[in-house]
Parts: structure tokens; sequence; C-alpha cells
């Protein structure tokens, strides 16, 4: 795609935002231009799961978690999941760009949040869901767990509900935005692959999510 006719899906379909490729565009030789995507992905990969540490543990020993955390994946997931992790599938792209997004929203020392801050956060996290539009819903979950744990360890109330606010707020947007780009990817497409975008019965979603 990045070589021959870049779209910003993959090729006639709805989902999987074609960053990456678009990243890649300038590299015509088609060896390095397969190697640039290819590291691409898996730094994002790798920085997935750092940055979740960041996410979880902030204010705790997160590198070191991460870095750990990072070094178990490479070790002891099996080489067919791993590729699809790190080289094939957009999920770790997305889950690096919108934590990225959620890191650099954050207040600073001075605990206040500067307008060009949060505008380049909610930029990395449309970018997200440019790439993988469900995105939100699995961050969205985490960011409520890891509220009920900083009350349960007794953090300040205002300060959870902030910080919690501040994340739903921006993966919300995240979440908008790749509702809009789901459907204005298919008026572009030549031979579009329609994505059927409905609520899951109740009794599919425990195989769903198995």
């Amino acid at each position: 795609m990045s070589l021959q006719r870049w779209t910003p899906f993959y090729w006639d379909q709805e989902r999987y935002g074609m960053l990456v490729p678009l990243l890649a565009l300038p590299v015509r030789d088609p060896l390095w231009n397969l190697l640039v995507q290819r590291f691409l992905l898996a730094l994002a990969g790798l920085g997935a799961v750092v940055l979740l540490a960041r996410h979880v543990l902030a204010g705790r020993d997160w590198p070191l978690a991460g870095a750990l955390a990072a070094a178990g994946l490479l070790a002891l997931a099996p080489p067919r999941w791993l590729f699809e992790y790190l080289f094939d599938q957009p999920y770790g792209l997305s889950l690096a760009l919108a934590l990225a997004g959620l890191a650099v929203a954050e207040p600073g020392a001075d605990g206040r949040r500067p307008w060009p801050r949060i505008a380049w956060g909610a930029l990395l996290v449309v970018l997200a869901h440019w790439v993988s539009a469900a995105t939100g819903i699995v961050l969205g979950a985490l960011a409520v767990a890891r509220a009920i744990a900083d009350r349960l360890e007794g953090a300040d109330q205002d300060a959870v509900r902030a910080r919690l606010a501040w994340d739903a707020g921006l993966l919300g947007a995240g979440l908008a935005a790749g509702q809009v780009f789901l459907r204005l990817a298919a008026p572009v497409a030549v031979t579009p692959f329609p994505l059927v975008l409905a609520p899951q019965p109740l009794s599919a979603l425990p195989a769903a999510w198995a």
C-alpha cells in the first residue's frame, strides 16, 4: 500500500487506519519500506506495554515494571502470537498512541494542564482511533479500574475524579472520531467491505471477550 496506492484505511475496508504506511511513503525501496514499517509497528507494540505500566502505576516504579513486562512478552509469548501483535495487527500501535496521548495531556509539576499539551494529547488519541476505532473501550475500562484501585489505596478523591474525567473525556473524543472515520471511509472505497456497527447479543459476549 505504501508503494502502490495509499488509502486512509486498509484497502476497501473501514478499519485499520494506514498510519504506518503513510509514514513509510518516503522510503521507496521495497525491502527498506517493509523493514521501516515493521520496525515502527514493533516499536509501538513494545512501547504500548511500557506505557500501560506507566498508565497503571503512575507515581510508582513503572519503568522497571514496563521493562520486565516487555521482556516477558518477548521471552514467553508464542512466536505466532508475537508476530501478530508486533508486526501484523493494529492493536499495539493504537494502544501506544492513545496511552502516549493520555500521558502528554497529564498535568505538569504545578498541577496545571497547558492547552498545547491537551491539544497534542487529543491528537494522539484521535490518531489511535483512526488506527483502531475500539481502542477507547479497552482503555476506558482500564481507567475506571485504576480509579477504583487508587481510591482503595486512599488517594485524594478529587484528584482521582479529575484524572478519570480527563481520561474519559479524551478517550470519548477519540471514540467519537473513530466512528466518524468509519462512516467516512465507505463512500471513498471502490468496493467497500462493510463493517457491521451493532451491539453483540448478550449471549455472544462471553465468547467474544474470551
